[in-house]
Formats: structure tokens, C-alpha cells, sequence
């Protein structure tokens, strides 16, 4: 075209625009701040520039897990390994119709309950922590759950409570040794993870006592020949 003009035009400079990506459409939906169709114009767009073009992520994103759905068919995109290791396989290039889905990271948590300054025992509420872009270590899940009561836990022993995939695993630390927490800052949790904190033995004998007593107490209340010596709560 440029050989054709110059017959007519003198220094002919063209700019040549595909016209076709104006009519094709996108959908960004979930944790983003403008959730809704965008239009892909000069050039086709990105995912991450389809999700500036809507406003960027809200502080809820998990940004690990957001999904491409294209043909009835889904993909997972992991926009961390974008941002922090720069892997731009991640940044694929939208078509016309996909959609495109940020969820919001409530998944991503985990439950510490059991012997903790939070409270105590199996009647408290777990206590669930938020893993921050989806990551979060054993050392800072006991932190976060207000740490383990020096009083009442038992820190040698320490679970993680893990069901993935239809199995389940147990994880044990002996908080006592002197490197328990090297090795729990270097275990990395999963969402849904329940740390669980036990009680020493003789805080639960204790607690079972506390609850005996009463029906002794009531027993020693009747007269008759049937006495009953009530316990003592182990010192």
C-alpha cells in the first residue's frame, strides 16, 4: 500500500489497525473493583491488563487461584507467579467471550483451637487465620492464634490436621525441642489446615474430676450407710 501511495504521496507513513477487535468482548467478574463486560479494541487484551481495565483486584482477591473459562472449558491462573516470579505464561491473551473470574480468598484460611491464650479446650471457637496471598507457615498460625498457653497446653504435642483429595494426614511437633520452631516456620499450611494445640495431662484428668464432683458431692448429701469419699483434683 505504502508503494502504491507514493506515486500520489510524497513520504507515505501508514498506521494499520486491526478494525475486528472492536466487536469482540470479554467478561472480568469476582473480587475486582468494576466487575462487568469490557471490550477488547486496538489490541487484544491480556489478563492483567483486563484486570487493571477493571479497576485492579479488591483487598479479597486471591489472587492464586483465578479462573479462565473459554470453549466450556476452565483454566487456572496463578497471577502471584506473574507478579513475583515474572511467569508470563500466566498472562495469556484473551479471546472473544471469555470469562474471566477472581475469586475472594475465604478459602484461603486456617482454624487453630485447642490450648491456646485464646482459650481453651474444644468448646472455644476455632480461631481462623486468613493466609496472606495464600501463604502461611505453622509459626505464624500459632502466632496468630495468640500463641500456646504455657499454663494448660502441652507443647510437645502440636498437630496439623490435613484432608486434601479425599485423604488425610496428621502432622506432629514437638514444641519443646529446641529447633520446633525452626521446623515450623519452614511447614508450610494449607487453606483448611486445623492446627490443633493438646492440653497437658493433668489439666485434663483435672477437668474430668471438676465434673465428677458434683454427683459426689450429691451422693454424700443422702444419709444411710452408703458414703461416697469425693475426689481430689490433683495438685
Amino acid at each position: 500500500m505504502t508503494f502504491k501511495l507514493s506515486k500520489y504521496i510524497e513520504n507515505v507513513q501508514l498506521d494499520v489497525r486491526v478494525a475486528g477487535y472492536r466487536s469482540q468482548r470479554v467478561y472480568v467478574v469476582g473480587e475486582v473493583a468494576q466487575p462487568g463486560i469490557h471490550l477488547v479494541r486496538d489490541i487484544p487484551l491480556t489478563v492483567l491488563e483486563a484486570i487493571n481495565s477493571a479497576g485492579g483486584v479488591t483487598p479479597r482477591a486471591d489472587l492464586r487461584n483465578i479462573t479462565l473459562t473459554r470453549d466450556d472449558k476452565t483454566y487456572r491462573i496463578n497471577l502471584l507467579s506473574l507478579y513475583e516470579g515474572g511467569d508470563i505464561k500466566q498472562n495469556v491473551l484473551l479471546r472473544q467471550g471469555d470469562v474471566l473470574n477472581v475469586p475472594d480468598n475465604e478459602f484461603n484460611k486456617v482454624f487453630v483451637l485447642g490450648e491456646t491464650n485464646l482459650g481453651r479446650g474444644f468448646g472455644v471457637r476455632p480461631r481462623s487465620v486468613m493466609m496472606n496471598k495464600a501463604r502461611l507457615t505453622l509459626t505464624e498460625a500459632l502466632t496468630e492464634g495468640a500463641g500456646i498457653d504455657q499454663e494448660t497446653a502441652d507443647a510437645a504435642r502440636v498437630f496439623v490436621f490435613r484432608s486434601a483429595l479425599g485423604k488425610s494426614a496428621i502432622y506432629h511437633l514437638d514444641a519443646k525441642s529446641p529447633d520446633a520452631f525452626i521446623l515450623a516456620e519452614r511447614f508450610p499450611l494449607q487453606p483448611r489446615d486445623v492446627v490443633f494445640v493438646d492440653r497437658a495431662e493433668g489439666i485434663r484428668w483435672n477437668q474430668i474430676i471438676s465434673q465428677i464432683q458434683p454427683t459426689v458431692d450429691l451422693l454424700n448429701m443422702f444419709d444411710g450407710s452408703l458414703r461416697v469419699q469425693p475426689f481430689r483434683t490433683i495438685p
